[in-house]
């Protein structure tokens, strides 16, 4: 398949980009504007897009490109809105063409907002609480309107839970706590750690979108979960078992809260599973010990 992949410098897209080559795909890999390869693209430039997907005419196209920051839109907002709602139909507008049989959109469990410790489907009700969240929510129902002018495109949303792993990003909350763990003398200065979530490894993650894209009827929404609950106190536990380092104290800091947070969200990815077989396989310790590994070199 010729697949259109956004975001490959992102967490997910740099494990993305070499395990859809070794399945035989042809990946034209975009990158974010700040990044110093051929191919970095401003979803915010439709010229610039145009000029990228040229004549490659894109077969399949698996969007990841986002701000993905919880904390980073509540401080802009405005520039999260525009690049996760006005980028996508950017994008949309760019690759619609005869070729193109699917469009898959990585969407976010954060859409579903506030819960109670239920394994969420697809059919809850969707009550995003941040800004992030919100422009995930808007551009699903951007795509969900535009794509039904082109019924030969398959729409496929995928709403992924919490995934973590090497290579993720120090201002997201897992790697953050290794990296304290790891480094700190004797405190480890933390926000909330009642907020319960489903995490999955991004290797597993990875599995499911490769699944997704060599899939020949797969429309529609789907959860990729691990099903597993986990609250944040027992992510750092833990860290600091797996570790070796049961002398570290815990301290709350409030600068680290959030100021809306959702207490629960726990994924059931039975639909995923039963379209096209996907299960997580990583076990999660073995994930907790490869982003400490990394972390140490």
């Amino acid at each position: 398949m010729r697949v259109l992949l956004t975001g490959a410098d992102g967490f997910v897209g740099r494990h993305l980009t070499p395990a859809l080559k070794a399945r035989g795909h042809a990946v034209l890999a975009l990158t974010g504007p700040s990044a110093s390869d051929a191919h970095a693209v401003d979803l915010l430039n439709m010229d610039a897009l145009k000029r990228e997907v040229g004549d490659f005419r894109p077969e399949v196209v698996l969007h990841l490109a986002a701000q993905s920051s919880v904390k980073e839109a509540w401080d802009y907002p405005q520039l999260t809105i525009a690049v996760n709602v006005i980028g996508t139909l950017n994008l949309w507008q760019a690759v619609v063409q005869p070729e193109l049989q699917q469009f898959i959109y990585i969407s976010s469990s954060e859409v579903y907002g506030e819960t109670s410790h239920e394994r969420l489907t697809e059919d809850h009700p969707l009550t995003p609480m941040n800004p992030y969240a919100v422009s995930k929510a808007a551009a699903e129902q951007l795509l969900q309107m535009t794509v039904q002018q082109h019924p030969a495109t398959r729409l496929t949303i995928l709403r992924p839970f919490n995934h973590v792993g090497p290579g993720q990003a120090e201002s997201f909350a897992v790697p953050s706590f290794a990296r304290q763990v790891l480094q700190s003398e004797r405190y480890i200065f933390v926000g909330n750690l009642t907020a319960v979530r489903d995490f999955l490894d991004v290797r597993d993650v990875v599995d499911a979108y490769c699944l997704a894209v060599e899939s020949s009827t797969l429309s529609g929404t789907f959860n990729v979960s691990s099903g597993v609950g986990r609250s944040l106190k027992e992510v750092l536990d833990d860290l600091i078992r797996l570790a070796g380092r049961q002398h570290l104290v815990i301290v709350p800091d409030p600068a680290r809260y959030r100021p809306l947070e959702a207490l629960s969200i726990i994924g059931n990815s039975e639909r995923f599973q039963r379209a096209t077989g996907w299960t997580p396989r990583w076990l999660w310790d073995d994930t907790l010990r490869d982003i400490l590994a990394t972390l140490k070199t």
